[in-house]
């Protein structure tokens, strides 16, 4: 891990500077990497009291092609799926500024006041040598995305009402007071040295098991990048008849790194869309992964109510989580009242 040094490099912006660029920092970075790093910027543009703008290009800050860029779609990634956060004709006015790709690098590794969807940087103790978990840690981080997501973060309707749709359509027309079981299975290209080992399907088993055995009629909302894993799923005969999936790009690789799959924007809204979909969760089981994490930041009411699979110490076991949650309030809720509040 390179040494966490962001004093000198995050001094402030320029003098008479007043809008901050906010830019993509590079381009191996997932859908939720990518906005991360924008709420990041944010943040850090708040702390000096300059506006930002997110203008997220066909090229990211270490020279790399901006996966999730679709001409067609327009010039600025974050506009396909989120509401400007300047008006444009302001922005084209004020005296600008970005960070490059070192300053980008150190405010998302080495800054108290960032948001961290897994520890990695100066929290990378956490999961040296094993994944701890420390819950005031992540109520910390998902407090912090909540507010920033509140102050910065406007959804676009259309990507809304197609998520409104599917959990209408796909899980509230089976049966409206049925529970459901949120499950994230992040596979394909996981590494082991970011983000942690790549949990297993089976390593789900137990507590899809306990679930039906005190919800008998639940369904299960099933996100995952891999095929594989959404096959062996379907197969299961304790959850292949209840279980319901959206109709996501997905490949061996990863779709959003799969040169073969050319429809970008598709890309990106789908991950955002199955993130807003697990928000709807009664109790949500999870990996360390910014998609489903973002889930928990949509609906902090997640908070307590999942079972985090890749820590090894600290978190009470998942089976002692899912009791809990039995005996909450977040266990009978039904319909939109379990949704994120942006959805309802």
């Amino acid at each position: 891990m390179r040494p966490c040094h962001a004093d000198s490099l995050l001094a402030g912006p320029p003098a008479g500077a007043t809008l901050l660029r906010v830019v993509a920092k590079d381009g191996g970075a997932g859908f939720f990497a990518l906005l991360l790093y924008a709420l990041n910027q944010m943040i850090w543009a708040d702390e000096w009291r300059v506006a930002s703008y997110v203008q997220m290009g066909e090229w990211c800050a270490d020279g790399q092609r901006n996966k999730y860029f679709d001409r067609v779609s327009g010039p600025n990634v974050w506009e396909y799926f989120f509401e400007p956060t300047a008006p444009p004709a302001w922005v084209r006015s004020a005296h600008a500024f970005q960070l490059d790709f070192k300053q980008l690098y150190a405010l998302h590794h080495c800054v108290n006041s960032s948001i961290f969807s897994y520890p990695h940087g100066m929290y990378s103790y956490l999961r040296s040598p094993t994944w701890h978990y420390d819950d005031r840690w992540h109520s910390m981080m998902r407090a912090r995305a909540d507010a920033a997501l509140a102050r910065h973060v406007s959804i676009k309707p259309h990507v809304l009402e197609r998520t409104r749709a599917f959990y209408r359509e796909r899980i509230l027309a089976q049966g409206v007071s049925k529970p459901l079981l949120g499950i994230h299975m992040r596979g394909t290209d996981k590494l082991n040295a970011i983000a942690g080992r790549i949990i297993q399907p089976s390593e789900y088993s137990a507590l899809i098991s306990q679930y039906l055995d005190r919800h008998p009629d639940a369904l299960i909302y099933l996100a995952t990048d891999s095929p594989v894993f959404l096959q062996q799923m379907k197969a299961d005969r304790i959850s292949s008849d209840r279980l319901v999936h959206y109709n996501a790009l997905r490949t061996r690789r990863n779709a959003f790194a799969d040169p073969n799959v050319t429809d970008h924007y598709k890309k990106g809204e789908d991950a955002l869309v199955e993130s807003l979909l697990l928000s709807c969760s009664n109790f949500l089981v999870k990996p360390a992964s910014a998609l489903s994490e973002f889930a928990v930041y949509f609906n902090p009411d997640l908070h307590g109510n999942t079972a985090e699979l890749q820590y090894t110490s600290g978190a009470l076991p998942p089976v002692q989580v899912l009791n809990a949650h039995f005996m909450s309030r977040r266990d009978g809720l039904r319909g939109m009242d379990r949704c994120a509040r942006v959805l309802r």
